[in-house]
């Protein structure tokens, strides 16, 4: 990463924690965030931040919550 780009992915990273959008983590629940230049972002001239998901994906396969049914709904939403 050429130092331009790495300017860039600093001062974004600046303001996203400014606006709280993003904050440092040692959770066990966080992700881990890079960013990535294709050529989208090649035409741009600015890269793509990517947060990666894939792990908390993976942890959370077991907690299977069902939706409610229609029936659910209808009862509880009913007119008097």
């Amino acid at each position: 990463m050429n130092s331009d780009i790495e300017k860039h992915c600093r001062q974004e990273i600046k303001e996203l924690l400014k606006k709280g959008l993003i904050r440092s983590s040692q959770s066990s629940w966080s992700c881990s965030a890079f960013y990535v230049i294709n050529n989208a972002e090649k035409e741009r001239g600015v890269p793509r931040l990517v947060i990666n998901y894939k792990p908390l994906n993976k942890a959370m396969k077991w907690i299977n919550i069902l939706s409610p049914t229609k029936r659910i709904y209808s009862r509880n939403f009913r007119s008097p």
